[in-house]
């Protein structure tokens, strides 16, 4: 697989969702956790339409990715999760952030091969 693909911000996407749905195992059922899972599920919808190609899921996935980073490295130290699982899933939506950055500017002609 290759960076800058649907395919791969998808797998991205893929893996915030499951940190998402599994915080239950780091953070125990705190209303934290329970939010994360909510929103992991969203994330695993979102995921399936990203790497289906669908360019308007992936717009709006795009600036989803973008506030999520702002507000995870805002809750770092003031939350029931780890500080590592939030770095984690901070990884996992701005590796999905770049690779959806580099495909959906290239279709638009901004980035030169």
């Amino acid at each position: 697989m290759y960076f800058g693909t649907y395919r791969m911000a998808g797998l991205f996407m893929s893996l915030s969702a499951a940190l998402h749905l599994s915080t239950f195992v780091v953070a125990g059922f705190t209303p934290n956790a329970m939010v994360f899972a909510m929103i992991g599920v969203v994330y695993a919808f979102l995921a399936w339409g990203v790497i289906h190609a669908l360019r308007w899921v992936s717009y709006l996935v795009f600036l989803i990715v973008i506030f999520a980073i702002s507000v995870a490295i805002a809750a770092l130290g003031s939350t029931a999760i780890p500080n590592f699982w939030l770095v984690l899933i901070i990884f996992a939506e701005g590796m999905t952030a770049l690779n959806l950055f580099v495909r959906l500017w290239r279709e638009a002609g901004w980035i030169r091969h």
